[in-house]
């Protein structure tokens, strides 16, 4: 019926439009980075462009994903990312710096995974996990 290939071409032709958005934010303000806030904004279309297709294909419900992965996601990724950037300003640039930068990082990821990203169910799997491994 050529649903498939239907998905891939408008998910390849919304990924290639990242380089002329990439031209023209890069012609604008001249800034090298834009080239990536232009490949994660195509990026972020093309997300939402699978989801409409799986709602249409296999009754998917984009609320129940919103819920259950999105909003996650984004409230581990913003505090994760935080102490992060507040550990980059204070440290600094060099070698040891980087390296404390890393750690915060690392444990911010894994206290808010653990925190905010994970159910009920998915810590208690853990910890029961972790318990069995220690002993």
């Amino acid at each position: 019926t050529g649903k498939i290939r239907n998905y891939h071409i408008l998910i390849g032709l919304t990924l290639i439009c990242a380089l002329p958005l990439a031209w023209l934010l890069l012609k604008i303000s001249g800034n090298p980075a834009m080239a990536f806030v232009a490949q994660l904004i195509m990026m972020l279309v093309a997300q939402f462009l699978r989801l409409f297709f799986c709602r249409k294909l296999f009754k998917f419900s984009i609320s129940s994903f919103v819920k259950e992965v999105f909003i996650p996601i984004t409230k581990v990724g913003v505090c994760a990312v935080i102490p992060s950037y507040l550990a980059h300003c204070y440290f600094g640039v060099g070698i040891l710096p980087s390296v404390a930068v890393m750690a915060v990082a690392v444990v911010s990821v894994i206290a808010s995974v653990a925190l905010l990203g994970l159910t009920r169910g998915e810590r208690d799997f853990i910890l029961t996990k972790l318990q069995f491994g220690v002993q």
